[in-house]
């Protein structure tokens, strides 16, 4: 039986932990998301080859820019990056990586890296603010989002893909917290209620 890349799920999965760990500022903490999850231990290579006693001459990554490794019993993971490439690549490479954290990946195949791509281009891209901002060309997408050129033109080419898998739900809850972020004010004034009406919407 084929199984094909639930690019529903991975989308919306980005948006519920943007909200769940509240990071709606641009771009987005990356680190930040990380430091959030309890089930994750985070490592530069370097990190790991002075931690476990690897000289470089040893250690052969599965990947030149990073890679996790799980425990699929305890659901614990390990994941480990190339520092030396660029911000923008390793932002994306964290991403993308968090994307097999957070999608539950016990396995790494093809269908599980296209939904982890998918997670991280919604995770560091997210539509709302893509249609927020008003983001037109990739240049637009580098700025903002503080991406790659290369992730910044997928971003783009598959912005009518993403919007469509987007629950309304996700989009709209997403949406208000950044224009709450943005203007400074709780999600109660934006819907015109007293502050005190704010547990309405934790």
């Amino acid at each position: 039986m084929i199984k094909f890349p639930d690019y529903s799920k991975a989308t919306n999965a980005a948006y519920e932990t943007l909200i769940e760990y509240k990071e709606f500022s641009f771009p987005i903490g990356i680190f930040h998301l990380f430091r959030n999850l309890n089930n994750v231990r985070l490592y530069t290579y370097d990190q790991l080859m002075a931690r476990f006693g690897i000289s470089s001459e040893n250690f052969f990554p599965s990947s030149d820019y990073g890679y996790n490794i799980c425990d699929p019993v305890k659901r614990r993971y390990i994941v480990a990056y190339n520092s030396k490439k660029d911000e923008t690549t390793v932002r994306f490479t964290l991403a993308h990586e968090l994307g097999h954290v957070i999608l539950g990946h016990t396995e790494d195949g093809d269908k599980q890296n296209k939904e982890a791509n998918c997670f991280a281009r919604n995770l560091l891209c997210p539509i709302p603010a893509v249609e927020g901002f008003k983001v037109m060309t990739p240049d637009d997408y580098q700025q903002i989002f503080y991406v790659s050129e290369p992730m910044a033109d997928v971003a783009k080419r598959l912005a009518c893909n993403d919007r469509y898998y987007i629950t309304p739900k996700n989009y709209s809850n997403y949406n208000d917290h950044v224009i709450c972020n943005i203007y400074g004010i709780s999600m109660a004034e934006l819907y015109g209620l007293p502050k005190e009406y704010n547990e309405l919407f934790a």
